[in-house]
């Protein structure tokens, strides 16, 4: 099963996500982006593993960065060390459920995570939880061939549904293990 967040951003895809992961335990495994902010203002996004004790942080990208990269709005995406966080948890996958947060521009930009994104989604058995941006005229393609895979639930996240979510997320894991 392949479960798909779409909505605006700021609306609570990563929070459902988080919450997911921490009403699955150690059973889920994956990564989230998180905002980063100085004095209140946004200065860029993380990306953060789900591996408990063990989590690995790493840049995704930053406002006014020395590093050379490619640009999303005002942000330079940092995709080597996006890549060293990412990658090993869409390879080593020894869990159930595996979630990805997000599938987006700025990681579109690597080669890498695009080819290991296609790998899961053709050969993980277990769950996958996905974020994907809120549709637009211009999509992505990675986005349109995930969300054209067997058996994915594409669910738009609002602010009705969002705090119910991650329960409803977790009945349907707990509802394909049997």
């Amino acid at each position: 099963m392949r479960l798909l967040l779409t909505g605006p951003p700021g609306i609570g895809k990563t929070t459902a996500c988080i919450k997911l992961a921490q009403l699955v335990g150690p059973d889920a495994q994956g990564f989230y982006t998180e905002e980063v902010k100085v004095g209140g203002q946004r200065t860029g996004f993380d990306i953060v593993t789900l591996d408990g004790d063990k989590t690995k942080r790493g840049i995704l990208a930053r406002k006014n960065s020395r590093v050379k990269g490619p640009k999303v709005g005002a942000y330079t995406v940092h995709v080597e060390d996006f890549e060293t966080i990412a990658l090993p948890c869409l390879k080593n996958i020894n869990s159930s459920v595996l979630i990805i947060d997000e599938i987006g521009k700025m990681e579109s930009y690597s080669n890498k995570f695009k080819i290991a994104i296609r790998k899961v989604f053709n050969e993980f058995e277990g769950v996958i939880i996905a974020t994907i941006p809120k549709p637009s005229a211009n999509p992505l393609p990675l986005v349109e061939e995930v969300k054209s895979f067997p058996n994915t639930e594409i669910i738009t996240v609002s602010v009705q549904n969002r705090d119910s979510l991650p329960q409803e997320m977790l009945d349907k894991v707990n509802e394909s293990k049997s």
